[in-house]
Parts: C-alpha cells; sequence; structure tokens
C-alpha cells in the first residue's frame, strides 16, 4: 500500500465517525419522537383511566347507598350511574394505546370481569354493603395502580407525583363517602365503622400532605380553593361531628350529594394536576428535543470542521507527495539534472525536497565536471578535438540555416620535438600552457581554442572572413613570439588561415588549414599562410 493510500484511508477514518455520530443522532432523534408518541398516549388515557376511576367511585358510593336500605331514588340514581360509568369503561377498554407501554389492558379487563357480578349483588340486594364496598375498593385499586404505571412510563417528575398523591386523596374521599352513606342509611354508627371512616381520614389527610409538598404552587392554590368551597366545608363538618359521636341533622341523600359534589370539584383540581403534568412532560421532552437539536448541531458542526480540516490536510499532504513523485520521476526519466524541486515547505516533505535537491546540484556538478573532462584538454585546459569536432559542426550547421561565414586558424609550435628533447617533456608541457595562456588573452569569448594533439592546435572564429582570420593570426603570431617561454627561452609558431566555403564539410575545412599550416612551416616557419585555394 503506498503512502497516498494509508494518508486516504486514514482520513476516511474521521468520515466513518461522522457518519456514526449521524447514525446515533438519528436514533436518539426517533427515540425522542417515540418518546413523545408514548407520552401523548399515556396522557390520553391516564384521563381516560382518571374518569374511569371517578365513575367507579361514585357508583360505589351510590351502591352502599342502594344496599344500606336506600329508597327508589337510590336505586334510579345508581342505575344511571352505572351506565355513565359503562360508557367509562367502554372508552378505557378502546382507548388503549399500544404506544403507551406502560398500559395492561389484560389486567385492567380481568379486573373488571368481576363488575357484572358485583352488581347484580347490589341489584338483588345480596350480601353487605362491606362487601360492595371492598368489592368496587379492588376494581379502582386496579385502575390506580395502572395510572401510577402510565405515569412512571411518562416520567416527569415532581408533577406526576403530586398527581398521584392528589388521586390517592381523592380515592380516600370516595370512601369516605361510601362509609358515611352506610352509617347514615344504617342510622348508627358502629365503632368498626368509625374505626374506618377515622383511618381513611388519616390517609387521606397524608396523601394531602404529600400532594402539598410535590405540588407547585399554582397548583396548592388551586387545592386550596378547593377546601374553601362551601360543599368541602360541609363535608368535613358532617365527617368531623360523626367522629365526636353528635347527632346529624343530615340524611343520607343529602350527604351524598353534597360530598359528590366536593368529589367532582376534587375532580377538576385533579384534572388541573394532569393539565400540569402533561405540560411538564411536554417540557421534558421539547428540552430533551432541543438538547438532541444542539447535540446533533454541534456534532455535524465538529464532524464537518474535522472533516473539513481532514481534507485540507490531506489535499495539502498528499498533494504534495504527489507532486514530489511527480518532478522526481520527470527528472528520473529526462535525466536533467539541473530541474530543482519546490522546496518552501517548513514541514518533513521540505526538507525531503531540500535534500533531494542537494543530491541533484552534487549530481549535477559531477555531471559538469564529467562533461568539462570529456570536453576539455586535462594539460592547457583548451577545449580537445571532440570539443572542436561538435563546435566546427555546429558553425557549419548554422552557415547553412542563416548564411554568414567563418574561419578556421590551425597552428603549431616550430621545432617543438627540439624543445622536448633539449629541456625535457616538463617544460614542453608549460611551454604549452603559455602558448594557450597568450592566445586566449586575444581571442574573444565566442572563439574557441582547441589543442588537437601534441602542439597542434586549432582557432575556430565564428562571423570571420579569411582576411580578418589572417590579421588576427598575426596578432597572435607576433605575441607568442615576443613571449618568453618559461625555461625554453623564445618560441616560434606557424599559422594556416582557412575560410569555410559554402556546402563544404569539417574535414574539407580541416584540410585546406592544415595545408596553409603545412605551407607556413615549408615558407620557413613563423608565419601565417591563408589557404591558396579560398577566395
Amino acid at each position: 500500500m503506498t503512502i497516498r493510500s494509508k494518508l486516504l484511508l486514514l482520513g476516511a477514518m474521521p468520515v466513518l465517525a461522522l457518519v456514526f455520530l449521524l447514525h446515533a443522532k438519528v436514533a436518539e432523534g426517533v427515540a425522542l419522537m417515540r418518546a413523545r408518541d408514548e407520552a401523548r398516549a399515556c396522557f390520553a388515557l391516564s384521563e381516560i383511566v382518571s374518569a374511569a376511576i371517578h365513575e367507579l367511585q361514585r357508583e360505589r358510593g351510590l351502591s352502599v347507598g342502594r344496599m344500606a336500605g336506600g329508597d327508589a331514588a337510590w336505586r334510579d340514581e345508581l342505575a344511571r350511574q352505572t351506565e355513565t360509568t359503562d360508557r367509562r369503561l367502554e372508552s378505557l377498554a378502546s382507548g388503549h394505546d399500544p404506544a403507551c407501554g406502560a398500559a395492561n389492558p389484560a389486567a385492567t379487563a380481568e379486573a373488571l370481569a368481576s363488575l357484572p357480578l358485583l352488581r347484580d349483588e347490589v341489584g338483588g340486594l345480596r350480601g353487605h354493603q362491606i362487601e360492595s364496598h371492598a368489592g368496587y375498593t379492588r376494581l379502582i385499586a386496579v385502575l390506580s395502580s395502572e395510572m401510577v404505571e402510565i405515569g412512571h412510563a411518562m416520567g416527569v417528575g415532581k408533577p406526576l407525583h403530586a398527581h398521584a398523591h392528589l388521586i390517592a386523596a381523592k380515592e380516600f374521599m370516595g370512601q369516605i363517602r361510601a362509609t358515611v352513606t352506610g352509617i347514615l342509611s344504617l342510622g348508627n354508627a358502629t365503632g368498626q365503622a368509625l374505626g374506618a371512616l377515622t383511618m381513611q381520614k388519616g390517609q387521606y389527610e397524608a396523601r394531602v400532605v404529600a400532594f402539598l409538598k410535590e405540588s407547585s404552587p399554582a397548583l396548592g392554590q388551586t387545592f386550596q380553593r378547593w377546601l374553601d368551597e362551601p360543599a368541602t366545608e360541609a363535608t368535613w363538618t358532617t365527617i368531623a361531628s360523626l367522629l365526636r359521636g353528635e347527632a346529624l341533622a343530615v340524611s343520607p341523600r343529602e350527604w351524598f350529594q353534597t360530598v359528590t359534589a366536593a368529589i367532582d370539584i376534587l375532580r377538576a383540581v385533579e384534572e388541573s394536576s394532569l393539565d400540569e403534568a402533561r405540560a411538564a412532560a411536554q417540557d421534558s421532552v421539547s428540552a430533551f428535543g432541543r438538547q438532541a437539536a444542539l447535540q446533533l448541531a454541534f456534532g455535524l458542526g465538529a464532524g464537518l470542521v474535522v472533516l473539513l480540516a481532514t481534507a485540507m490536510l490531506l489535499r495539502d499532504v498528499v498533494g504534495s507527495i504527489g507532486r514530489l513523485s511527480e518532478d522526481v520521476g520527470r527528472i528520473v526519466a529526462s535525466r536533467d539534472f539541473s530541474i530543482r524541486l519546490i522546496a518552501d515547505r517548513v514541514d518533513e516533505i521540505g526538507v525531503i525536497s531540500r535534500g533531494f535537491n542537494a543530491v541533484l546540484e552534487v549530481a549535477e556538478q559531477v555531471i559538469c565536471e564529467k562533461d568539462d573532462l570529456a570536453r576539455t584538454d586535462p594539460l592547457t585546459g583548451a577545449a580537445n578535438r571532440r570539443a572542436f569536432s561538435a563546435a566546427l559542426a555546429g558553425e557549419i550547421e548554422r552557415s547553412v540555416r542563416y548564411g554568414g561565414t567563418f574561419s578556421l586558424l590551425a597552428f603549431d609550435a616550430d621545432k617543438f620535438k627540439s624543445v622536448n628533447d633539449t629541456f625535457g617533456h616538463q617544460v614542453g608541457d608549460q611551454v604549452l600552457l603559455a602558448l594557450t595562456r597568450v592566445v586566449a588573452t586575444h581571442i574573444r569569448t565566442n572563439d574557441l581554442l582547441a589543442r588537437l594533439g601534441g602542439e597542434e592546435f586549432a582557432v575556430l572564429l565564428p562571423a570571420t572572413d579569411r582576411e580578418g582570420a589572417a590579421e588576427l593570426a598575426e596578432k597572435l603570431r607576433r605575441a607568442i613570439e615576443d613571449y618568453p617561454m618559461p625555461g625554453a627561452g623564445r618560441v616560434t609558431c606557424s599559422f594556416g588561415v582557412a575560410e569555410h566555403r559554402r556546402g563544404e564539410c569539417e574535414s574539407g575545412l580541416i584540410e585546406r588549414a592544415d595545408a596553409a599550416l603545412y605551407l607556413a612551416k615549408r615558407s620557413g616557419r613563423n608565419r601565417v599562410e591563408a589557404c591558396a585555394l579560398c577566395g
């Protein structure tokens, strides 16, 4: 795997992390919507259950009055209440929404299956009012238990707890209604009945204390207004008188109507409590939704920043590596070691580029030195025959393409063999070096001085005709003649001059310059001869 592939794989990791984060946040959103739907379903069901409990509590009170010897008015009102209760129970049976997972319709249906038998016993005046009261209380307890489970499922904290305590207090009020109705119907208060009444009153008061502790100030004020209602005050006055053993001038019907009015008003307080719990649940769901939205926005923002930063870094690093690879490949393919990598970065890639450029500089220097060695005479530093041949071919090509002319000087040291024989080869080498320096100081920068071998030299003169070349040759001859050669004294040179002819090849021009040089040698040496065949 290449470094680029590894970097791209590394860059894909934040993308996968972002996808995972999005998946988790979407799952949270789905869970939030399910929780919202469940809360709505549970609240709707809690209203139905609460209404059913209220009607069963009222039916319980009427059944006690009926079994205690109530007249036809009790019977008729119980019949009407039974119809109202049935309508509430039908709503309950059809209102169990599967979205509310806390609901237990099977347990509720099983408990309510005993209601017809209980009603038959009450209608036929069979059994005892205490048994009737206990049967209804068990049914109400089942529904109250379901209310508690629904409340836990809604999970709204203190408002829910306050509502549960209020439902329980209302249930004990219903039990008090049934107990006092039985006492008034029988015309006397037994110790057992008064004990039950005292216990129910104590349980009611305990629930009220708990309710007020958990409820909001507004709901507590609503409950206080209920206590100040005439029906409520009359109810508690009757209960207090009964527990003190005082004679009561109130009929069972009047008591039942008074306490029922108080309980109905308490039912309104219960609905206010439920509204408050619903609002708290909605606020909780909304807060959770806002929190989830903020977390999602933050997660997306952070993920996008990380993704953008990763993409920019990868683009920078991968692009730099790619350019580095391409530049190195181009250098290797072209074998042009004068190319340099861009090395303006301050990171490791810049270090690598600068290091590679340093290697390229060394390679270029070595190659240049190698080229110089291949094109330069090692003794004199003048161009060698190879460099001379390439330059001559270039001048001929330039002349053919653009016109113009150029000339060639051929010269060598006169009687150079005697210098070597007399003074030695080391002095001879010094003479050749001196000749090179003298000639180099008198020619142009675009002229080429070459040592062709031994004491033989040539000067290539671009854009120079035969007369100009002969004039320069004469100047060089006199300069050499006047120059004291180290260890050898006076040394002279003979020159041959030839101007290039159009269409002439390298060998033809060299032969004519050599011919002129040989003519100068035969003519006494230390002289300049222009090619007799030129012009």
